[in-house]
């Protein structure tokens, strides 16, 4: 019997380092597939915001554009009235006109105050 239990104990003995040895691996793989599948995510999770984000700044650009047209054209509106065209280049003469302005003037002003209203109401 010592002979038989002398064995048992060898086998016991070699089979502990293949126990640890296929736990070590198993972590490895788990660890492995875990990274590869947090990699993946983060993959989708930077697509999708820079999909936002430019969709958003667009909006933002459309609307920052539309503001700038509208101060342009309504400054070059303005600088056709009588009284403006009169001022010279030092703005040496500046004097007051009481002419009746013409209708496409008097509409300009409701459009300046759209306009600066929807400009301070842009996110900075």
């Amino acid at each position: 019997m010592p002979k038989n239990s002398h064995k048992q104990r060898k086998v016991e003995n070699h089979a502990w380092p293949l126990a640890y040895i296929f736990i070590i691996l198993a972590g490895v793989i788990f660890a492995a597939l875990i990274h590869d599948k947090a990699s993946k995510d983060y993959a989708i999770a930077l697509d999708y915001y820079r999909k936002t984000s430019y969709e958003e700044a667009k909006i933002t650009a459309e609307k920052l554009e539309d503001a700038t047209r509208q101060i342009y054209q309504n400054i070059r509106t303005i600088s056709l009235l009588p009284s403006v065209r009169k001022i010279d280049r030092r703005a040496a003469i500046l004097t007051l006109t009481t002419t009746k302005p013409s209708s496409k003037f008097i509409t300009i002003w409701p459009a300046l105050f759209r306009c600066l209203k929807f400009t301070l109401s842009l996110p900075i």
